[in-house]
């Protein structure tokens, strides 16, 4: 059986990081993976305060969004 430590995503993309949920997700992802890289999914690409890093993105834009997903390559997708 697999330490619960190595099922854990290493890469942690939430879209809408910057938002009313976004905002109240950071602290308990935080506590849930300390090791995991979280990266703010957002139009402007500008990562709140609290997260690793940021992604430029916009749902109804698949090109963004491919371009987002192969660049951060997130094993969990919120």
């Amino acid at each position: 059986m697999k330490d619960r430590n190595e099922l854990a995503p290493r890469r942690i993309l939430v879209t809408g990081a910057g938002g009313f949920v976004g905002a109240r997700l950071l602290p308990a992802l935080r506590r849930a993976f300390p090791a995991a890289r979280l990266v703010a999914g957002s139009r402007r690409g500008e990562a709140p305060p609290g997260w690793d890093a940021a992604a430029v993105m916009e749902l109804g834009d698949a090109p963004a969004l491919i371009a987002a997903l192969k660049a951060e390559r997130p094993e969990a997708l919120i």
